[in-house]
């Protein structure tokens, strides 16, 4: 545990939080404003559903990859690496303390973040109504229940893509190139060209935006929602593997 304050304290003194933290507050604005301008009401309901509508595929992502390379290929690109991954614990315990450090963050930013936007919903802009396309009835509970389960969902997959963001880093050890790799194998999902080879159901990438947990009526919705939950947890377990397969085998500069 003391290893991984060190790393989270690292992280702060050399203020690798800020960029992702600017980033998630200006896109979630770009949300707020973009949801003031639907036509369909501007209801408490309808600002909360766009921050995860517009951001979750690509921008959310993309974000992580930057901040997650920041964490580790700059290491490699720093000349650094030699030193952090030969330390008493070994490579594996370094890769993972980096790793649970950097999660640690994009987390709280993601959790705070939000939690504020929607302080600011209630406060400020004194929205109740949940009455979105005038067919969806949740009482407030619910509607709190499916918005926070969605953001924990978008958390995991996000810390997930950071693990893959990992892999990627350790074998190009380049930071532009990891995150252009990236941004690619977003695309290329969003295009649906894993599918030929991956089936949907076990592919993590998947449940980027599955923002429709919100909007569905029937609670069945739930087991959907665990399904996609553990894929990721599971995802993420076989991308840490992979991870310790592959900083074992490297040299470090």
């Amino acid at each position: 545990m003391n290893v991984i304050k060190l790393e989270i304290e690292k992280c702060i003194k050399e203020r690798k939080y800020i960029a992702p933290l600017i980033s998630i507050v200006f896109f979630i604005a770009i949300s707020a404003y973009f949801a003031s301008h639907d036509p369909r009401g501007r209801d408490y309901f309808t600002y909360t559903y766009y921050v995860f509508i517009l951001n979750c595929r690509v921008i959310f992502p993309i974000i992580v990859a930057i901040f997650f390379t920041n964490v580790l290929v700059k290491e490699f690109e720093k000349k650094t690496a030699r030193i952090h991954f030969l330390k008493p614990y070994g490579r594996e315990k370094a890769l993972l303390y980096k790793y649970i450090a950097g999660s640690v963050i994009i987390s709280i930013i993601f959790i705070l973040t939000f939690f504020v936007y929607e302080l600011i919903l209630l406060i400020v802009f004194k929205i109740k109504g949940l009455e979105i396309f005038n067919i969806y009835e949740f009482s407030f509970k619910e509607f709190y229940l499916r918005a926070y389960s969605t953001l924990l969902l978008q958390i995991v997959f996000l810390i997930t893509f950071g693990a893959m963001v990992f892999i990627i880093g350790i074998i190009t050890k380049k930071g532009i190139i990891t995150i252009l790799i990236s941004l690619l194998i977003l695309i290329s999902e969003q295009r649906g060209l894993f599918l030929d080879i991956i089936p949907k159901r076990i592919l993590f990438l998947s449940t980027a935006a599955k923002y429709n947990y919100m909007l569905q009526l029937d609670k069945m919705v739930y087991i959907s929602y665990l399904y996609d939950l553990m894929l990721n947890i599971s995802t993420l377990l076989g991308f840490i593997l992979i991870s310790f397969l592959l900083i074992r085998r490297i040299e470090l500069d």
